[in-house]
Formats: C-alpha cells, structure tokens, sequence
C-alpha cells in the first residue's frame, strides 16, 4: 500500500518506495507462502524500472496465489509497463474471471493495456464501466485524440482537469514506468 501513496501522490518520493520495498521483504520473511509481500516487492520493482525483478516477483506471487485476482490484475499492468501488453492483456482478464464484479483498478489496468496496443475504442470502452471513471479520464482524453474526435478528447480532459488543477503530462511520464 505504501507504494499506491507513492504513485497516487506523484511526488517521486524515493524513501517512499524504499519504505514499501522493507514492508515487502519484511512480509516475505515472515511468511514466504503469502504472496502480497511480492506483489509489493515487485510493484516496488517496477516503479524503480526494475523490469525483470518486478516480473520475477510477480511471477513468485502468482505461483503462491493463482487465485489472488488484485495481485493478476496488478501483474498484467506491470507486463504492459514492461512491453508486454498482450500478455499483460490477458492477465487483467483472468482477474475479472475471477473477480467476476472488478473494481475499477481492473477496468483501468485493461484501459492503458488497450491503450498501448492502440485498441482506443476497446480503452474508452472499458473506461466507461468503471463506477468513477475521473481518475483514467487522461486515457479517455488521449485516445478520442488518436481516433480524431477533438470535441470528446477536450471534454474528457477537461473534466479530468477539473479535478486534477495541476495535473501535468511530462511529470507524470517522470513518475509512471514506461520501457
């Protein structure tokens, strides 16, 4: 969780991350059958840029939870961070087949993966399921541009700015993992 609060407040806080990554090793070392100390280690991994630890560790923690549909999800982001997309594809799915009412963190993850694999309509589509699209209105925004539709590209972004005043592109790029 301390790694969401370093993604979520987008300051690039590395003690953070640190901090997250301890949690994690400390959670493995007291039970190395529990997979969420990985998933924290190898979400630690891929914001570091980490790429192949972060796969590593994801692949430890699916191994120990295969049914764990939060840790898929998150793992199926990571490979799509990783320039996997496809794959990355086809693990947020296997979450929402075993989370058969996703939260809207699974509908996000398939919005950038349909994104990267340049499935616009596919990326709107699924942000118009989640219960508050606000937060992934960025990728609604991005891909109404790449179809050509300026009016629906402006409305998205500017409800999203809205909400998020000092939202700026390059420093989120600075932040999000990106290969």
């Amino acid at each position: 969780a301390t790694q969401r609060q370093w993604l979520v407040l987008g300051r690039g806080d590395p003690e953070l991350l640190e901090q997250a990554e301890q949690i994690g090793a400390k959670a493995v070392s007291l039970d190395h059958r529990d997979a969420r100390g990985y998933r924290e280690i190898a979400l630690c991994n891929l914001y570091r840029r980490r790429w192949d630890e972060a796969v590593a560790n994801f692949s430890e923690a699916e191994r120990i939870g295969p049914q764990h549909a939060d840790l898929i999800s998150d793992f199926g982001d990571t490979l799509g961070h990783c320039g996997e997309p496809e794959k990355g594809l086809e693990k947020v799915k296997k979450a929402m087949e075993l989370n058969p009412i996703p939260p809207d963190q699974y509908w996000w993850n398939a919005a950038g993966l349909h994104f990267q694999l340049r499935d616009y309509e596919a990326a709107i589509e699924v942000i118009d399921r989640m219960g508050d699209p606000l937060p992934a209105l960025r990728i609604a925004a991005a891909a109404w541009a790449y179809l050509g539709k300026k009016t629906e590209a402006q409305q998205c972004a500017a409800q999203f700015l809205r909400s998020y005043p000092d939202f700026k592109i390059a420093h989120w790029l600075s932040i999000v993992p990106v290969t």
